[in-house]
């Protein structure tokens, strides 16, 4: 439940449920670059900075989806630097 009370708690405070509105607001770098077939983004903090990376070859569905799973790594993974999924 901690997941779904956050998700609900980032809609409200920032009106909004458009991950890369939220990236926008919050001012994280976005990087959408194509990365290889078998990734789809990751998380990284650079420098203290948050970055988000998301493979350029995805639909826009699929880049949305993504910005949120890394954005959710953002709000819930405080101090861990890095974060790869596919």
């Amino acid at each position: 439940m901690l997941i779904k009370s956050k998700v609900k708690e980032v809609i409200s405070k920032f009106k909004t449920n458009n991950p890369f509105e939220i990236i926008d607001i919050l001012d994280i770098t976005l990087v959408v670059y194509p990365l290889h077939s078998s990734i789809n983004g990751f998380f990284q903090r650079k420098d203290g900075y948050p970055i988000i990376y998301i493979n350029d070859n995805l639909c826009y569905e699929e880049k949305l989806m993504t910005a949120a799973h890394e954005l959710a790594h953002y709000f819930l993974h405080d101090g861990i630097n890095y974060f790869a999924c596919n």
